[in-house]
């Protein structure tokens, strides 16, 4: 079962911030949407989907959450994006890569309010952990890869040189 299914909830998606300096663009690189609802990948969304509020609570290590957008006193820009994602109910959890905010798991419930349930949260603060020990398995897998290729490339040039020297 998806975190989606499990849930019950309307749309899930990934966000991934443009930079670790820049926390109000970014893309939505996975996304789990019900069919009554429209794919915010489908809208493009880059800009304005996180509100200071969130922010300051992603560089605590902490969650956000909202029973109702409409309540929070998001800026309008911030609640005209909701909108367009027909947002009602909303869980952020913030994901991080090497230390540093990569981005975020974003859970939408769009059609009406949702208070969320302290398990329900407790329970994508568990999977969201998880994520962020894959994020940092990738990163290292990454770090080898290039490590390697530098190897490749500094054996390749041993042996041109051993050629080289065995004909002198």
């Amino acid at each position: 079962r998806t975190l989606h299914d499990y849930l019950q909830t309307d749309r899930v998606i990934i966000f991934q911030f443009d930079s670790t300096d820049n926390r109000s663009t970014g893309q939505i690189v996975a996304e789990k949407v019900s069919a009554n609802f429209s794919s915010a990948k489908e809208l493009a969304m880059k800009e304005h989907y996180v509100s200071e509020q969130m922010t300051e609570a992603f560089s605590r290590e902490q969650f956000w959450s909202t029973a109702d957008v409409y309540e929070q006193g998001l800026s309008e820009h911030h609640l005209d994006t909701l909108a367009q994602l027909q947002v009602h109910a909303m869980l952020a959890v913030p994901l991080f890569k090497s230390g540093q905010l990569w981005g975020l798991c974003s859970i939408h419930h769009c059609v009406g309010p949702r208070h969320w349930k302290e398990t329900e949260i407790a329970f994508v603060q568990r999977v969201i952990a998880q994520l962020n020990v894959a994020l940092q398995q990738a990163d290292y897998l990454e770090q080898v890869n290039k490590k390697n290729q530098q190897l490749e490339q500094i054996a390749q040039q041993e042996q041109l040189i051993t050629k080289i020297t065995e004909r002198l």
